[in-house]
């Protein structure tokens, strides 16, 4: 995939891409298995893991803790927001054009 530089509000640039398919699913079911563990970070974590280059949905939550925990919300906030219309979803996102159904 693409990736493009964004520049966070603490002067950071990082490289960033829409997420694929696989990677929305994986965060998916990680997500459903959290569902009683309030405390755990799940896809947010995961998403930036992604970004971060690791693979495995673990990597990818370990290494996405780390980066929140060294980074403000302004930061966050706008990788989050990024990722999210880079993947087509999400405020401000590029939604592909689909036919309308018909009464046919």
């Amino acid at each position: 995939m693409i990736t493009e530089d964004l520049e966070l509000p603490s002067g950071e640039t990082i490289a960033v891409r829409g997420l694929t398919g696989m990677e929305v699913a994986l965060i998916a079911k990680r997500n459903a298995a959290l569902a009683d563990d309030p405390d755990a970070p799940g896809g947010i974590a995961i998403q930036i893991g992604f970004m971060l280059g690791k693979t495995k949905v673990r990597d990818a939550e370990a290494a996405g803790v780390a980066w929140l925990n060294a980074h403000d919300a302004r930061d966050f906030t706008t990788v989050s927001d990024r990722i999210e219309a880079l993947s087509g979803y999400g405020k401000g996102a590029q939604k592909s054009p689909v036919d309308r159904a018909t009464d046919d």
